[in-house]
C-alpha cells in the first residue's frame, strides 16, 4: 500500500531513505479487520491517493471501501495500472462513496449496462477535492472474477417434475424434466 496520507506516526526521513517519509500502520486498510482504521491528511492540500500494490496482474471487477469511524472518503475516482506509471481511470457509475449502516459500499466497474473487468497489477483511488481533509479508511477489498456458483436448497434440491408446469394454460416445463431448485450466480 501507497499513500500520500499522512499522519502523527509518519516517520520523518532518515539516512536510509532520505527522500522518502515512511508511514507505519497502512497494513490496517487490509487486514480484513473493519474495527482498525487508518486516518490521515494530504500536506499542502495535495489531492490524496491511495495505491494498491498487487504483485502481480490480477483481473479486477470493483472494491469494497469501508469507513467504521472518521471522515469516510467523499468524492473520487478509480485507476488501474499493469506497470505503475500508466494509469487508466476504471469504468464507475459512482462518483462519491454513499456507505451503508455498516459503513462500507461496493463499487463495481460498470457503466450500468456492462461490467468491465481490468488486468491489473495496480489500483489507484483518488479522493477527488479532499486535499488537506482528514480521511479514514477502515478497509479496502478488491473484487475479481468470480466463476459459476450454484447452491441448491436443503430440502430437494435436485429432482423429477411429476407432473407438468403449466402457466396461463401453456405448458413451460414438461412432466419427467429434471428440476433443480436453489441459486446461481455467474454467466448464463
Amino acid at each position: 500500500i501507497e499513500t500520500n496520507l499522512t499522519n502523527e506516526e509518519a516517520d520523518e526521513p532518515d539516512d536510509e531513505n532520505p527522500e522518502q517519509v515512511v508511514q507505519p500502520g497502512l497494513e490496517v486498510m487490509i487486514d480484513n479487520d473493519a474495527q482498525t482504521s487508518f486516518t490521515g491528511l494530504t500536506e499542502d492540500g495535495a489531492v490524496p491517493e491511495i495505491i494498491l500494490h498487487l504483485n502481480q496482474a490480477e483481473t479486477v471487477t470493483g472494491l469494497v471501501y469501508k469507513a467504521t469511524e472518521g471522515t469516510p472518503i467523499g468524492s473520487f475516482k478509480i485507476y488501474v495500472s499493469e506497470d505503475g506509471g500508466t494509469w487508466k481511470q476504471a469504468e464507475v457509475r459512482e462518483s462519491q462513496f454513499a456507505l451503508d449502516a455498516n459503513g462500507q459500499q461496493t463499487i463495481h466497474f460498470t457503466d450500468g449496462k456492462n461490467l468491465y473487468t481490468y488486468d491489473a497489477s495496480y489500483v489507484k483511488i483518488v479522493a477527488e477535492g479532499q486535499g488537506g481533509k482528514r480521511l479514514t479508511i477502515s478497509e479496502i477489498s478488491l473484487l475479481g472474477q468470480t466463476g459459476d456458483d450454484v447452491v441448491l436448497t436443503a430440502e430437494g434440491g435436485i429432482g423429477i417434475l411429476k407432473n407438468a408446469y403449466i402457466d396461463n394454460g401453456q405448458t413451460l416445463i414438461p412432466a419427467g424434466s429434471l428440476v433443480f431448485t436453489g441459486t446461481y450466480k455467474g454467466n448464463p
